[in-house]
């Protein structure tokens, strides 16, 4: 499993129970800002541009254009 470096992903109470319920996981880490290497990154990115400088007449109009573009 590919990991951001998010503090809680390296406490060593979750890694240590990663560990002990699931030995065949390996968790590897990505470095310290890396967002072209987290594609999640990748979509916020492009979501952000895709709505900047937009104006929306209701928050479900913002959903509902989010939804199209996530199908």
């Amino acid at each position: 499993m590919i990991l951001d470096s998010a503090s809680v992903h390296k406490k060593t109470d979750v890694v240590g129970k990663i560990a002990e319920n699931m030995p065949n996981l390996i968790l590897e880490c990505l470095p310290a800002y890396s967002p072209d290497l987290n594609i999640i990154e990748l979509l916020w990115h492009s979501t952000k541009e895709f709505i900047a400088h937009r104006l929306f007449k209701s928050v479900e109009e913002l959903e509902s254009l989010l939804h199209q573009l996530y199908k």
